[in-house]
């Protein structure tokens, strides 16, 4: 009867707490939780609302064992293992001293007769389960379409000349709809799932190491692993990160939430502690020796200042490294800079020569205005950001699928109602 959900509803949750999740390694909630291994004891011998006998009181000597259902346990009642049992009355009381039925009581006509009993009076008292109660719903959370499970209509755009064959889904991108009404353009998606691909630091063994996220782990039967909440705390997505070895690691959703929100600032900027310069490296539009002069107007040879062609390769923190231009370090880390052209013995280069000099003569002052602290260029919490459409088609190819392209078409085909195809689109305009 629908009168004793309540006690269904709390022996649910309770075994959940406490069974083993693939995802959390096989551990259990509660031991992810709390940290200590949970006692099962409570659950091994009853199911809920499962036939028992028990001792309804001790003086109770013409009647000493009773027919009852189980309807779950009695926690901060008593002493251990003490359930909460249904009476033939109709009376939900605490007992400890209970039992399953026994084989020759569960074939028993006699014993059957009083389950028949038991049976019509709780449902005179509490009258029958209502079926309309229970409402099944498909799990649209947990069980997401794939790019290629959804059909849309061609949206034609100028940008499938940027793709080629080896573009995932070739010239059939199109934008993914969420689940639900696919006439619906707010589903529309407008850019990377949350954490997709985005890297993030985090903690690995005895230090710190970036990681990337490669996508939400799935179970076996292939649907997503927990669901989104949006209080991060309930959120019990579980994404897989791959470390730079090559290494990966299941990880839940509020775990990276809070590594990446720490590591950014308020407009999604990614700092980075800078180590050391480790290498460098030049284009072939840069200055050379022979060109670094030029004559100005009124005669005199002037050395060109330029740091154009050039290119820092800086260690971070956190182990990563990344290629920088020249013009950006030298506003940041003007000494080190000037330190490394020196000891590489670069520093009579046209791009070094006019300024690495008189920064080492101010070194101590300069010292002190150097930054240990960098933006992450091209990065927004943590999510590489496209600045080209060629960037945007070669991202998707890097992460598997077409999210920054669908977020292109959507922006696209927002915008487009607000243009008019000229007739000659080669007019010149007259100001």
């Amino acid at each position: 009867p629908d009168a004793f959900w309540d006690f269904g509803f709390e022996y649910v949750i309770i075994l959940r707490q406490m069974l083993a999740r693939t995802a959390s390694n096989h551990r259990s909630p509660y031991e992810t939780t709390i940290g200590d291994t949970p006692d099962i004891s409570e659950f091994l011998d009853f199911d809920f609302y499962q036939w028992i006998k028990f001792r309804d009181s001790m003086d109770d000597k013409d009647h000493p064992i009773k027919l009852g259902r189980w309807l779950g346990i009695a926690h901060n009642v008593g002493t251990p293992l003490t359930y909460w049992i249904l009476k033939d009355n109709g009376q939900v009381i605490a007992r400890s001293t209970v039992r399953p039925l026994l084989t020759d009581e569960v074939k028993s006509e006699a014993e059957g007769q009083l389950r028949t009993e038991f049976n019509n009076t709780i449902k005179d008292k509490y009258g029958s389960f209502d079926p309309q109660l229970l409402n099944v719903f498909d799990n649209e959370d947990i069980t997401q379409p794939t790019i290629n499970d959804i059909v849309m209509d061609t949206l034609e755009t100028p940008f499938n000349s940027l793709l080629d064959d080896d573009t995932p889904g070739g010239d059939q991108i199109r934008p993914v709809a969420g689940v639900g009404d696919n006439n619906n353009t707010d589903d529309l998606v407008s850019g990377p799932d949350p954490f997709n691909s985005a890297q993030i630091i985090l903690p690995r063994g005895d230090r710190n190491e970036l990681a990337k996220v490669i996508g939400r782990k799935r179970n076996n039967e292939g649907n997503f692993i927990g669901r989104a909440h949006k209080n991060p705390i309930l959120d019990s997505r579980i994404f897989t990160v791959r470390f730079a070895d090559g290494e990966e690691k299941d990880v839940a959703y509020n775990v990276l939430a809070e590594h990446l929100f720490s590591q950014v600032d308020s407009e999604g900027n990614q700092y980075r502690i800078f180590k050391e310069i480790i290498n460098h490296r030049r284009k072939d539009n840069a200055t050379t020796k022979e060109n670094q002069f030029r004559i100005s107007k009124d005669g005199r040879r002037v050395q060109k200042k330029t740091v154009a062609g050039w290119d820092i390769e800086v260690e971070w923190k956190d182990g990563s490294t990344s290629w920088i231009p020249l013009k950006e370090i030298k506003e940041t880390n003007a000494v080190e800079v000037a330190q490394y052209a020196r000891d590489n013995r670069i520093i009579e280069e046209p791009a070094f020569s006019w300024w690495a000099p008189i920064v080492l003569k101010k070194l101590v002052r300069l010292i002190k205005l150097s930054k240990s602290r960098h933006i992450k260029r091209g990065f927004k919490f943590g999510i590489r950001v496209p600045v080209t459409i060629e960037e945007a088609i070669q991202y998707d190819k890097e992460n598997g699928d077409q999210q920054w392209y669908n977020a292109i078409m959507k922006e696209m085909s927002n915008v487009r109602v607000a243009f008019e195809e000229a007739d000659n689109p080669h007019q010149d305009i007259k100001r």
